[in-house]
């Protein structure tokens, strides 16, 4: 197995087509990611510093922001959301996570911050 990306050698932005709104849809383009076979980005929402929606999923995704049953998309208006750009240790942290077995937590590889209207 390779080197694995270090903390915060990775970078990701929204895609021009990605609409940051209450029910819109959000993709990202994701660098840095060499080597790793399950890179994971996490999307979250907060309002008045609590967490109304959270997804994570693959770099490829497009994530619909509120879901369709979260609290964001209960209550409505502007929230500040945040994508992760990461990938899970093994056990033992010397090699990525291969879905068996126990993890020895994340490597952050970007984080992106960007306003989403209701």
């Amino acid at each position: 197995m390779g080197q694995l990306p270090a903390e915060g050698s990775g970078s990701i932005a929204l895609t021009p087509a990605s609409q940051p709104r209450l029910g819109g849809y959000v993709s990202f383009d994701c660098l840095g990611l060499g080597g790793l076979r399950n890179p994971r980005v996490w999307v979250a929402a907060m309002q008045d510093g609590a967490v109304v929606y959270g997804a994570g999923g693959s770099p490829t995704e497009i994530f619909k922001l509120g879901g369709d049953s979260s609290l964001w998309q209960h209550a409505g208006g502007a929230a500040e959301c945040t994508a992760e750009l990461y990938y899970i240790l093994n056990a033992r942290r010397t090699g990525e996570w291969n879905g068996r077995g126990a993890q020895g937590g994340t490597v952050s590889l970007a984080e992106l911050s960007f306003e989403a209207t209701g």
